[in-house]
């Protein structure tokens, strides 16, 4: 199953197979045994005759068949909750990305401070946008499982670092990030 880590992680784990998300975050690949994972290496795929670039797709197919997904709704801004594992690691899945950008009139902003935390927004949503800045800087805080403090907008199918515009900012919060419809309440299995 893919995973969101941290780059500095794999400093000494150089078999690992992983590529790029940001300058701080790392996709990884992992195989979830009942208590532990474990990191697919180089050498893994090989003795598995897996090509390296069918693995992210492989892995998000195992990743749906095993992971329950679903939006938690909050005042403004909303979080995914799966288990307490992987929840940073959906933003890895576009049908998952894909339906809540669906559901925003601007862009979808999210922030994974943690491995177990994916919190979003709508950009045009400035409370929203002020309330999960607010429960990443408490994570980071906490010092648990720290991913990032970086916030990311989905642009072409592509994540890449967030920063307000003078325009999101001032714009006057509305109440909730589901104008357009409620959330999906389940995305996987």
């Amino acid at each position: 199953m893919p995973v969101l880590r941290r780059r500095e992680l794999f400093d000494n784990m150089p078999d690992v197979v992983t590529e790029p998300f940001s300058d701080e975050l790392r996709v990884a690949y992992v195989i979830d045994h009942e208590s532990t994972i474990e990191y697919v290496l180089n050498a893994t795929l090989v003795e598995l005759g897996i090509e390296k670039d069918a693995l992210r797709s492989l892995s998000v197919a195992n990743f749906m068949n095993r992971v329950e997904a679903r939006v938690q709704p909050g005042d403004g801004c909303a979080m995914i909750v799966a288990g307490g594992t992987y929840e940073a690691s959906c933003v890895l899945i576009d049908t998952i990305v894909d339906e809540l950008a669906a559901q925003c009139e601007g862009q979808l902003v999210a922030c994974f401070p943690a491995i177990d935390m994916f919190v979003f927004a709508d950009s045009l949503e400035a409370d929203g946008i002020a309330r999960i800045a607010n429960v990443s800087a408490n994570v980071l805080e906490s010092g648990n499982d720290v991913l990032s403090r970086e916030f990311f907008t989905r642009t072409d199918g592509e994540w890449l670092p967030w920063k307000p515009s003078p325009s999101s900012a001032s714009r006057s919060p509305r109440a909730t990030l589901t104008r357009r419809g409620p959330p999906p309440n389940r995305y996987c299995r």
